[in-house]
């Protein structure tokens, strides 16, 4: 009886050890094998340095087709490919690598971004953050700002970015924002929104914004953090540092 016991005791020694070592590691490779940040590379001229950086954090980066060639050009390979492929010529896809996957979305009434932001959310993106999607053709720039209100979820941000800043989508929220002293933010109705805030160059209190009518423009951190109180709907404008 007495060595029965002492077995059982160096057991559960031994196994709170592996477990101990195993709560140790877990939520490292819990974060490896199941976050679900997506990183979408759109259409427009890619923008360096900063991109890499960012994607070399990702853990899912998917190419709308136009983009593909020129990220792996320069060093990126993407998980995924998403669009119509009407970009690609027989070259073209054959320097894809068979690890790539392509899902071909054909609908017409939808831009490549719409469809990427769709897969994402098909997959259970929990963040969404879109590059390369503020420049080249106007119309595809509007409509990409558009598509932040469209796609809107308050529990799966969704962001569209440049070197400097950050855009995203927001209803009825507190928005909190850090970054520099004299980073520049801006709030803008979406299409209206009553706006107070602490911690701005220009606080807020109860404004009213309007699409087309009135916003916070040229407005900067007047401290490391700030906070947007939104009742309605609004496009804010943050440091990338946030």
């Amino acid at each position: 009886m007495q060595k029965m016991k002492r077995q059982l005791r160096i057991v559960k020694t031994v196994t709170l050890k592996l477990t101990l070592i195993l709560v140790g590691f877990w939520p490292q490779l819990s974060l490896a094998s199941s976050a679900k940040a997506f990183v979408i590379v759109a259409n427009a001229p890619l923008q360096q340095p900063f991109e890499k950086d960012l994607l070399k954090r990702a853990t899912h980066i998917v190419a709308l087709d136009g983009a593909a060639i020129p990220l792996m050009k320069q060093g990126t390979i993407p998980n995924v490919i998403v669009g119509d492929m009407d970009s690609f010529t027989g070259l073209g896809q054959r320097d894809i690598p068979p690890s790539v996957r392509m899902v071909k979305a054909h609908n017409q009434n939808k831009t490549d971004l719409e469809k990427g932001i769709e897969f994402c959310d098909q997959q259970g993106a929990q963040s969404i953050t879109i590059l390369n999607a503020l420049g080249g053709r106007m119309d595809h720039t509007l409509w990409n700002i558009q598509l932040l209100k469209k796609y809107y979820k308050p529990e799966r941000p969704l962001l569209l970015i440049n070197e400097e800043q950050s855009l995203s989508f927001h209803k009825n929220e507190i928005v909190h924002v850090s970054g520099k002293r004299g980073d520049n933010c801006g709030v803008f109705g979406a299409p209206s929104a009553t706006v107070s805030s602490e911690g701005l160059t220009y606080n807020m209190k109860k404004q009213r914004l309007l699409y087309g009518s009135s916003g916070s423009v040229s407005n900067s951190l007047s401290s490391s953090k700030a906070s947007i109180t939104i009742e309605g709907e609004a496009i804010v404008i943050k440091p990338l540092a946030d």
